[in-house]
């Protein structure tokens, strides 16, 4: 390769592998990407300042602000860049587990920004998951599926997602991991409720 290809290489791998919400250092980080670990040291501090790469309250190299918003917008909802963080926060700290924003596509989950909460902390997020069945997602409901990914345990994790906006690319949705067997369904319902509507205000309130 020559060194634009390899500039361009080192920034696809580095960007790929924050996504498992796992890598908490630049040496974790070398050994994923199977990058020299001074490579990435320069590369990640040039990204991170960049808004390209970033770290979470765990501690976990993630997608930076930049990163997401320039997703979101591809995807035909730049429009809550902005709000992302704070939102997928706080519903990680009340539910204490893995939140997230996504877009599905048929029955493709493809997974955006996320923030790992307490009871999954070293909970591995792959890029897209497929569906148990073609979701028909609508405003003001909890929506659960199982993806096709099984858990250490050889079971199927659960989602619970919630509509935030759609666009001819597909159906935006903020949701959250969930237990095995989820104890208050009531609860998982309210938070997304209102994560939705966090969603769903002016960008001005």
């Amino acid at each position: 390769m020559n060194p634009h290809e390899k500039a361009v290489d080192v920034f696809e791998r580095l960007m790929a592998s924050p996504l498992s919400g796992t890598i908490r250092s630049a040496s974790q980080l070398a050994q994923s990407t199977q990058i020299p670990g001074s490579t990435v040291h320069r590369h990640a501090a040039f990204l991170e300042s960049e808004g390209m790469l970033g770290k979470g309250p765990d501690g976990a190299f993630r997608h930076g602000s930049a990163a997401s918003r320039i997703g979101l917008s591809a995807m035909g909802f730049g429009d809550h860049a902005l709000r992302v963080e704070p939102i997928l926060l706080w519903l990680r700290q009340s539910s204490r587990q893995t939140s997230f924003l996504a877009v599905i596509q048929g029955r493709t989950l493809l997974m955006g920004p996320h923030s790992n909460g307490r009871n999954s902390q070293n909970f591995s997020i792959r890029s897209s998951y497929d569906l148990d069945h073609c979701p028909d997602i609508s405003y003001g409901s909890d929506n659960r599926f199982y993806l096709g990914e099984r858990t250490e345990n050889d079971r199927q994790r659960l989602v619970s997602l919630a509509c935030v906006a759609r666009s001819k690319t597909g159906v935006c949705v903020v949701g959250i991991f969930l237990p095995s067997a989820p104890e208050n369904c009531a609860t998982t319902e309210n938070l997304l409720r209102s994560a939705q509507e966090r969603f769903l205000q002016p960008a001005n309130q």
